[in-house]
């Protein structure tokens, strides 16, 4: 059974409200050809009521603290953060049908994404420096990724 959350993409200039959803592939609700996206949150309220969608939770990405990440502006990030922007990123891809850097099958990126994901779940008393290694050439990776991943949203994301 689907589940569906709020997503929401913030920019300087205006957020997108956005409908993900979870099954066997995950992706966000479209409408003809295009993601739903609206810019008004009392619009995309509405048009989930009247689909019958409703959100569990929300999820929320500030594209220009993401956008700085990626360029180098900012080294600090937040692993859970890095982690469910590529998930979505991924999902909005498949949603999409484009190809996405972060969906790469390569053994470096798959590092990446497990490091991610244990310095996320493990409590503070079980990460080593070992286990929660992020190199240079990672941390350069994972900026190509997210910047990818921001190109992609801004140019896809319309709002209807």
């Amino acid at each position: 059974m689907k589940e569906y959350s709020k997503v929401i993409f913030e920019t300087e200039e205006k957020d997108y409200f956005c409908l993900w959803f979870t099954d066997i592939n995950s992706g966000f609700v479209t409408e003809e050809d295009h993601v739903a996206c609206f810019r008004d949150e009392d619009v995309f309220d509405a048009y989930c009521k009247a689909k019958g969608f409703t959100p569990k939770d929300t999820m929320l990405f500030d594209l220009s603290s993401l956008l700085s990440f990626a360029i180098g502006k900012d080294n600090d990030f937040d692993a859970s953060t890095l982690l469910n922007f590529w998930n979505i990123c991924s999902d909005l891809a498949f949603t999409l049908k484009l190809d996405f850097v972060g969906d790469d099958d390569n053994e470096t990126l798959s590092e990446i994404y497990d490091t991610l994901f244990f310095l996320e779940t493990a409590d503070d008393d079980e990460v080593s420096d070992e286990d929660a290694t992020i190199t240079e050439d990672d941390l350069s990776d994972l900026r190509e990724i997210v910047a990818e991943g921001c190109k992609m949203i801004i140019a896809n994301l319309n709002a209807i």
